[in-house]
């Protein structure tokens, strides 16, 4: 179960249409757990959310932001990565605060299991020949 972590360091002031930024870039399959950090001093004023190129993954609906105050926001994921290495994006903003504040971010994944590894070797040799197939017109 590899762990990521970063830090996304929101200054004081930051607006929403200009947010602070992190990335994580994961090298397994599968994301399994979110964790954001908030300091003590955040008050529920430091608002965080997670994306992955244009979609926003956490929190749900889209629009919605993850706040806390010296505690840990923690959830279950089983987000599958479109693309190895997939990149995560922090986006943090404090319109409201005099203080810079660290977000720590954190995610752990899973590796490919074997049987996971058989089966998409044997996806992609089905692929391969149906590809293969059509380029010399076999039916």
């Amino acid at each position: 179960m590899p762990i990521y972590t970063e830090i996304l360091n929101v200054p004081a002031g930051t607006a929403s249409d200009n947010p602070a930024t992190a990335t994580i870039t994961v090298e397994e399959y599968t994301v399994t757990r979110i964790d954001i950090y908030f300091p003590p001093g955040c008050h529920g004023l430091v608002h965080v959310v997670v994306f992955y190129g244009a979609e926003q993954l956490a929190p749900k609906p889209t629009g919605k932001t993850i706040v806390g105050n010296a505690e840990t926001v923690s959830w279950p994921e089983e987000w599958k990565c479109p693309d190895r290495p997939a990149t995560l994006e922090f986006r943090g903003w404090a319109p409201l605060t005099n203080y810079d504040h660290n977000i720590l971010c954190r995610v752990v994944t899973r590796p490919l299991s074997q049987e996971e590894k058989v089966r998409e070797a044997a996806e992609s040799q089905s692929l391969l020949v149906r590809f293969l197939k059509h380029l010399i017109g076999v039916r």
